[in-house]
């Protein structure tokens, strides 16, 4: 199934310039066959992330991972008034 951010994604739009081969490459692999394994929709998908950053690549699960953690530290401080590693035990 198709990714209904293909023809929006930042990324593909900024790198599509420098290296349109490999770009053409990931929108086979994860735009149109695979969206569920892209870092970047996950983001948009779990996270709702209005700004995802434009050198994030589909395939960068760590720093998807790192984004992730942020947005939670975001959530935790508007729920408990600390991070994670402030909450008391």
């Amino acid at each position: 199934m198709t990714c209904e951010h293909v023809n929006t994604c930042s990324f593909i739009q900024h790198m599509s310039k420098k290296v349109p081969f490999t770009i053409n490459m990931v929108k086979i692999k994860y735009c149109e066959f695979n969206k569920n394994r892209c870092a970047r929709y996950g983001l948009l998908r779990v996270f709702k992330m209005e700004k995802i950053p434009d050198d994030l690549w589909p395939s960068d699960d760590m720093k998807a991972l790192e984004l992730s953690e942020l947005k939670l530290n975001e959530a935790r401080k508007k729920l408990y008034g600390c991070s994670r590693e402030e909450i008391p035990v």
